[in-house]
């Protein structure tokens, strides 16, 4: 039988200030090698990577830097091409792909190997059976808040873990479809860049993960915690690095060009101010997008339509991982 191993890949730019806490959360998760691709902030990366290389010996940690040119047009190319060097034949490899400002949501269960076998045990199949479809199973976002939002949270090039001691509200929605996936990185199989599917890598055919799984993430309410909005500031860099990177129709330059106008600045604040309050300040999208008109173009920001408008619950340190839980 196939030693089943655990893969998770991310790829990183502009987001520093979270980098750090996002790998050490998954290497905490157990698993078996953690795959870091950037085009930018190499040195800090390298310092993050061999911080974490000390401080989980079971875990192989790599880091890949790739060329700026034809970045954003070719990023679903490097990830895949990436897993297929890394990954060893012989094993039945289980992929996660994240990005930095997300965290595997595990439920009650302390790793990624208790998830498994978990999961083996519900759908009554091993992994390693040919039957078992490449995607395990799809995982919805479950978007954070921190409770106290700081200017100095997370400075950027700090090799710091401050997220995982963070206390949060968790933003209350809706959730069909997930919005992440868990998948076996078979020789035909190749993942979306967007991490939300995984398909064929000849016929382009979606592979659907199968009821049985989908009703385990739900009775065991597995996700993915997502932290995108960390200080203005950070957005602010965000969408600068993003500009730098990408190609000319990505939604990150549409904004930049608002940014740029005299009531810009103040609008992107006000944006943040209202994405990170312990309540909902709009009732609906339209209300919100009748108070930005102008001013910022929401359908840019489409995305964080739950943070202006949604309710929340105060859900506490949900990053502080059982796993490993005396390391620093």
């Amino acid at each position: 039988m196939k030693q089943i191993t655990f893969t998770a890949i991310t790829m990183i730019r502009g987001e520093e200030d979270i980098a750090f806490s996002s790998l050490k959360y998954h290497a905490r998760l157990g698993f078996d090698r953690i795959i870091v691709l950037s085009h930018v902030e190499f040195s800090f990366l390298r310092q993050c990577v061999d911080v974490l290389r000390a401080q989980f010996r079971d875990t192989e940690f790599f880091l890949v830097e790739i060329p700026a040119l034809e970045f954003s047009a070719r990023k679903g190319n490097f990830i895949n091409h990436t897993l297929s060097a890394f990954l060893r034949g012989g094993e039945e490899n289980v992929i996660y792909c994240f990005d930095a400002d997300e965290f595997l949501a595990t439920g009650v269960f302390h790793s990624i190997t208790d998830l498994v076998e978990a999961y083996q045990e519900f759908i009554g199949l091993s992994v390693t059976d040919p039957a078992c479809p490449p995607s395990l199973a799809t995982l919805p976002w479950k978007h954070l808040i921190c409770n106290c939002v700081d200017n100095n949270f997370g400075a950027s090039h700090k090799v710091s873990s401050d997220a995982l001691s963070r206390e949060f509200y968790e933003i209350e929605e809706d959730r069909g479809k997930g919005d992440k996936v868990i998948f076996l990185k078979r020789h035909n199989v190749w993942v979306h860049m967007g991490f939300h599917w995984v398909l064929d890598d000849v016929s382009r055919e979606i592979y659907e993960s199968i009821e049985k799984a989908e009703l385990f993430v739900r009775q065991y309410n597995l996700g993915v915690y997502h932290f995108p909005l960390r200080t203005e500031a950070q957005l602010k860099l965000r969408i600068k690095t993003y500009q730098q990177s990408a190609v000319s129709s990505e939604k990150y330059n549409a904004i930049g060009e608002y940014l740029s106008a005299s009531d810009g600045e103040r609008a992107l604040q006000q944006f943040f101010e209202y994405a990170t309050a312990s309540m909902p300040y709009f009732s609906s999208w339209t209300a919100a997008e009748e108070y930005f008109d102008g001013r910022l173009p929401l359908h840019r920001l489409a995305q964080f339509e739950p943070f202006l408008v949604s309710p929340r619950k105060f859900v506490g340190a949900v990053l502080s991982n059982p796993m490993n839980a005396g390391q620093t």
